[in-house]
């Protein structure tokens, strides 16, 4: 026999995840893990279920599961630099998709290879879903339950039938007795008639006696100034008193008898009087509820109190409903007008709050909330100063006396929010006043002013870095005229005295060697003033980071100890500015000796390293190839994760005022990014922080060794040195002597046009300086063209923004100071053949 409910197995269907979780193979295994976590919190029912499916091309290629990551975790694996590919579980056990299939065929197949996650895959093997054992426990659990509700459905229609047979039984039985009863049943009616119609007669004479209190209740309602009125029911009015008619616009008497009491109300709140009110007043026998009357002639709304009784007569039989309301228009119109300055209140983005004289919070509003990190319910009622913490008290009690004293105040004030956040508000205060005058509360206003003050703060510290490189760019013109004459005297003296012992050459080589690094110095202070992009040459790094060790045992504190593993021999080579990458070094090992003020290890090491492919695209900045890498670790406080992000943005310190200006990191970044390169840092807190810059390689080959070079010999040219240096001109004059050329001095610009109009004939080069008193370089440079536009110019100057303005007006060449004798004679020697 087939059954009544019939049951139907679920198909694989219902129990598919047609969206689960997946990833491509090249994802990180730490996002995989967060994705798994997000979702799971919202869709897993069970943490063991959890999974991700590595898809490519809609292909399912591997699996990774809870358990996966709970083992790979017992492996102590660093997990953050695996990607999922290289974890996942595979070959993937699989379900091809076929019609004929249900979820106990998954199941079983599921229980034969032991696994909780199946994934079902069409006939091209592209994946369609997941099935887990979850979700078919819930299917089945659903059918079961179904299964259940159509047994007990069975059983209790089988009770039916067994019931109906019974009652027709009774209902045989039944039939007999009321026959018998039929009859007496008729005498005892006949007897109720004769009582109930004398019971009406008692009706009537009481309806008479209520109809005569009504009149006297309606004469005394309409001399009430209150709306009053009645209705049967049908909620039909009988009575409305002249008030009340007046307040709704009734004037005609015979008009509100013939209007239903919904149309005294407006139409969207017709249903809920009429359904929902008055059912509670027949419940409960009295109620009340603010609402809306419709004006019948203008269609306004006028707000009443509405309150409502049932009517009964003596029997205390319902009979009507009576209606006593006031008219309270004008309060819920301030209300409302209340509510809207609130909103506007709440709208403002400044924190607006009302505290008493006592310095306790009155009133909260949303910008409060927002600022502060408080809400309301945590504010009204506490103390001010216990929420914000860093209030100055005699700043807040000459604001308050102020305010008081003069009806306004206003200024800026520190502050700390709930989170421990650091603030500046500029606060309004304005006293509250009661009906009497007196001053009862304070209103407050206050704006964050934080980010504005940092604004302010860091225009003013780029002020004082503009003035500092102007007065930089100044020291090194100066200080490129002392180097001038040192550099080409200590390249001279080795010439002029080739006899002297092997400690003296030592002595020579040492000035070389000092005044070419103070030279470099000087570019290095003006690359930082002006921006100027230094020359980059073929470097062997490892010789500047030797040098780093040595300067960093020579200054640093004691308390640090230096390790380093460095090997020249072995590292290739860049191309870059010496003098920037020396500032990259240095910078960096500056940071890590304020990272530990109580002394600690900075490691300093250099290696080759060939970047892949695979590492470039999980590291933005990366490229691929080959480079050199330098760590510069510390051992000292560690950068709070909340930090790392931010430590290369320009005028951003850790630091304490006065000890850093937030240039350091920023200028490391920009230098490593304009030679190709980029730096990763990584950093936990008391454990320490490590830099590491990568660089690319360069072709060629770098050499310390220094050679003898044979400088080029004049022929007696005569050339005119224009300086107002007495010590170049003096030292530039027997440089040249020394190499066959004859020399003609000027101290300025003037008298630089008044020699060579008198020795135009015989002088082959000017050899001029751009700043000079009394007429510049550039303006004797332009003089000296018109005498002679011909003439051969060799521009020099301490500043390399001037090589551009020089070449601009007509030099021949450029020679920046501090120059060699070597710079000079090749520079001349140049000029001279061009001229020959």
């Amino acid at each position: 026999m087939q059954s009544l409910y019939p049951v139907d197995l679920p198909t694989l269907e219902q129990v598919i995840e047609c969206s689960p979780l997946n990833v491509l193979p090249d994802t990180l295994l730490m996002d995989a893990i967060a994705l798994m976590n997000s979702v799971s919190k919202h869709k897993v029912k069970h943490a063991s279920d959890s999974c991700v499916l590595v898809v490519k091309e809609k292909k399912i290629v591997g699996i990774l599961t809870l358990r996966d990551i709970v083992r790979l975790t017992g492996t102590k694996v660093d997990l953050s630099r695996l990607k999922i590919s290289e974890v996942m579980t595979q070959p993937v056990i699989s379900l091809t998709f076929t019609p004929e299939q249900n979820p106990l065929t998954a199941l079983s197949f599921m229980h034969q290879h032991r696994i909780r996650h199946l994934p079902l895959v069409d006939e091209q093997e592209q994946l369609l879903g997941l099935i887990t054992q979850d979700r078919i426990c819930q299917a089945i659990q659903t059918l079961q339950t179904n299964v259940a509700k159509q047994t007990l459905q069975l059983r209790q229609y089988n009770q039916q039938l067994e019931q109906e047979v019974i009652q027709c039984h009774e209902a045989e039985k039944s039939l007999r007795q009321t026959q018998q009863e039929l009859e007496l049943r008729v005498a005892e009616r006949t007897a109720q008639l004769v009582l109930a119609n004398t019971r009406l007669q008692q009706e009537i004479e009481e309806r008479k006696q209520a109809e005569i209190q009504i009149r006297k209740f309606v004469s005394l309602a309409d001399n009430s100034s209150e709306f009053i009125g009645m209705c049967d029911m049908d909620f039909v009015p009988f009575y409305v008193n002249e008030a009340g008619r007046q307040m709704i616009g009734l004037d005609d008497l015979q008009h509100y008898k013939n209007t239903p009491v919904r149309e005294f109300f407006f139409p969207e709140d017709q249903d809920f009087i009429i359904n929902e009110f008055f059912s509670r007043v027949l419940d409960e026998g009295r109620a009340e509820v603010e609402i809306r009357f419709r004006h019948f002639k203008t269609g306004e709304a006028l707000w009443m109190v509405y309150s409502v009784c049932c009517i009964k007569d003596s029997n205390n039989q319902l009979i009507g409903l009576a209606t006593l309301s006031r008219n309270i228009t004008d309060r819920k119109q301030a209300q409302q007008k209340i509510q809207e300055q609130a909103a506007l209140i709440d709208i403002a983005t400044d924190a607006i709050f009302v505290r008493d004289l006592e310095n306790r919070i009155l009133f909260w509003s949303r910008g409060a909330e927002n600022l502060y990190g408080c809400i309301a319910e945590e504010s009204v009622g506490k103390l001010a100063h216990t929420l914000f913490h860093q209030e100055s008290s005699s700043q807040l009690e000459a604001a308050l006396k102020t305010t008081l004293e003069q009806g306004y105040w206003q200024g800026e004030v520190e502050q700390l929010t709930k989170t421990g956040r650091e603030i500046i508000v500029a606060s309004r205060w304005t006293p509250i006043k009661n009906q009497f005058g007196h001053s009862q509360s304070i209103l407050v206003v206050n704006t964050d002013i934080t980010e504005k003050k940092q604004l302010e703060q860091q225009f003013y510290r780029a002020q004082r870095l503009e003035s500092i490189g102007t007065l930089a760019s100044g020291i090194a013109h100066d200080l490129n005229n002392v180097f001038a004459p040192i550099m080409m005297i200590a390249q001279l003296l080795p010439l002029k005295c080739q006899n002297v012992d092997a400690r003296t050459q030592e002595l020579f080589q040492t000035l070389v060697t000092s005044s070419q690094r103070g030279a470099n110095l000087v570019k290095q202070i003006l690359t930082f003033a002006r921006g100027k992009e230094g020359k980059r040459i073929l470097v062997q790094p490892g010789h500047l980071l030797k040098e780093l060790v040595n300067v960093i045992n020579q200054t640093f504190p004691k308390s640090i100890e230096v390790l380093s593993d460095i090997s020249t021999n072995t590292l290739w080579m860049v191309k870059a500015d010496p003098t920037q990458l020396e500032q990259i070094f240095m910078n960096l090992a500056v940071n890590a000796r304020d990272a530990m003020p109580n002394g600690g290890i900075i490691k300093i090491t250099a290696e080759n390293r060939i970047i892949e492919e695979t590492y470039a695209q999980m590291h933005l900045e990366a490229k691929a190839g080959r480079h050199i890498v330098v760590s510069i670790s510390d051992t000292g406080t560690g950068i709070p994760p909340e930090l790392l992000d931010r430590i290369f943005d320009p005028f951003f310190t850790t630091k304490e005022v006065g000890k850093g200006t937030g240039l350091g990191l920023s200028t490391v970044l920009g230098i490593v990014k304009n030679h190709g390169g980029f730096v990763e840092v990584s950093s936990q807190l008391s454990e320490g922080t490590t830099f590491q810059v990568f660089l690319p390689i360069a072709e060629g080959i770098a050499t310390e060794t220094i050679t003898k070079e044979l400088l080029p010999l004049g022929n007696g040219e005569l050339v005119l040195v224009v300086d107002d240096e007495v010590v170049i001109q003096q030292t530039t004059q027997e440089s040249l002597a020394d190499y066959n050329y004859k020399t003609i001095v000027a101290n300025d610009g003037v008298e630089a046009l008044a020699v060579y109009a008198q020795h135009q004939p015989e002088i082959s080069v000017v050899l001029l300086d751009i700043s000079m008193p009394n007429m510049d370089g550039l303006t004797a440079m332009r003089s000296l063209l018109i005498l002679n536009p011909q003439v051969k110019i060799i521009a020099v100057s301490g500043l390399p923004s001037n090589e551009q303005k020089a070449m601009a007006v007509g030099a021949y060449k450029f020679l920046s100071k501090p120059y060699t004798a070597t710079d000079l004679l090749n520079i001349l020697a140049d000029a001279i053949q061009i001229k020959q």
